[in-house]
């Protein structure tokens, strides 16, 4: 339908959980708590996202239902961390 719409690598998008809206080109959407937020088709949480991702946003009228991440700024997780008790890890020096 025409209401729908998708917004393709989109950046600098800003998210505030407190009002549950959505910024981008200045444009400001809602969202409720239904919203679903993917990064190479698993769920992921809303909090995770970053101004510098690069995401596609999927909506219907003003609201947007889906974000995905399609390029994301990284994280580093670590296993087996009792190992590093005490000790220091260092990257990218």
């Amino acid at each position: 339908s025409g209401k729908t719409w998708e917004k393709e690598e989109a950046t600098n998008v800003a998210i505030n959980q407190d009002k549950h809206t959505v910024e981008v080109d200045n444009q400001i959407y809602n969202y409720t708590d239904e919203i679903i937020v993917l990064e190479e088709g698993l769920e992921m949480d809303i909090a995770d996202l970053d101004p510098v991702d690069e995401v596609t946003l999927r909506g219907y009228r003003d609201k947007v239902w889906v974000i995905e991440r399609t390029n994301g700024h990284g994280s580093v997780s670590l296993q087996n961390q009792d190992l590093f008790v005490g000790g220091t890890l260092r990257i990218g020096t």
